[in-house]
């Protein structure tokens, strides 16, 4: 910078503060400054609101996740409790297989031992 000169800034006033007064290149160099300033706080301010606006979809997306995990977990436990009652209806259906089965076995016996009945009365 340049030289400096002290001088009061309003004629008529006294005061105990000096003022300063700048050539025309220091008072490029403080404007150049100034709108230097201006030009990143203005940045920063932007980014900070590009921040905040990234943050909110991070949080967005983070609850989307949870929410897709929660309900991937329901259908996980649907399928499991479909699959374990799918077991016992197979598990019911081989048990009355037996059954029919051996229901089949008894009628046959039972026609069996009815026609040897009747053809041993009707033959006496």
């Amino acid at each position: 910078m340049g030289s400096l000169t002290q001088s009061y800034a309003q004629v008529g006033v006294q005061t105990s503060k000096p003022v300063n007064c700048y050539d025309s290149t220091e008072s490029v160099y403080i404007a150049t400054s100034l709108i230097k300033g201006n030009t990143c706080d203005t940045m920063l301010t932007t980014a900070n609101k590009k921040l905040a606006n990234r943050d909110s979809i991070i949080v967005e997306k983070n609850t989307q996740i949870e929410s897709y995990t929660l309900s991937s977990d329901i259908q996980t436990q649907i399928i499991s409790k479909r699959e374990e009652t799918i077991d016992e209806k197979n598990s019911e259906i081989h048990k009355l297989g037996k059954v029919i089965k051996w229901l089949k076995i008894g009628w046959v016996s039972s026609v069996a031992i009815l026609v040897g009945v009747i053809t041993i009365v009707s033959v006496k």
